[in-house]
């Protein structure tokens, strides 16, 4: 494969253009150890430019972009401090912790026996809402014994105030 040109076709919709990039020039940092201003490279001769910043997930108005550079800046941060482990790496935990039925979470920073340092999560809702059939909410008390489990013992909030009781979390 060292001779050969990879072709890789994506849709016309810039979010997906942008994160195909962000898969291609991740596995260029990841497993052929470029740096991130040169992942990018390839893809800043693309005319017009297609990529769209990335945002958190809220339904508001983004008001921080956070471009491919910056992804590839964090990715490449993570490397370095050998937060990634492929070896490590349980994709049946990953992809069961990512489906809205069970918490909608990630691990993040460093993966040891004894956990994760840092869980990432959509956020509780003040109550129990219908997403779709079958598919609800979770509040802060359906949480806890998830962050138990996962040995969290502290929650930063960082969505309104008003999002839930911060008391489902205090008084456990």
């Amino acid at each position: 494969l060292a001779h050969r040109h990879l072709v890789y076709y994506t849709d016309e919709n810039p979010l997906v253009q942008t994160n195909m990039a962000l898969l291609l020039a991740s596995y260029m940092l990841l497993c052929q150890d470029w740096k991130a201003e040169r992942t990018v490279q390839p893809f800043a001769m693309i005319e017009p430019n297609p990529f769209k910043p990335f945002r958190d997930a809220t339904y508001l108005a983004a008001d921080f972009p956070v471009t491919l550079l910056d992804c590839l800046h964090g990715l490449q941060k993570a490397k370095s401090l050998g937060w990634i482990e492929f070896e490590s790496f349980n994709i049946e935990d990953y992809e069961y912790w990512d489906h809205p039925l069970n918490g909608d979470l990630h691990s993040l920073m460093p993966c040891s026996e004894e956990g994760a340092k840092f869980v990432a999560f959509k956020g509780p809702s003040a109550i129990r809402e219908r997403m779709a059939p079958g598919v609800f909410t979770f509040t802060a008390k359906d949480y806890v014994d998830v962050f138990k489990d996962k040995g969290v013992s502290c929650v930063v909030r960082l969505n309104e105030a008003d999002s839930y009781d911060r008391q489902d979390f205090v008084c456990v």
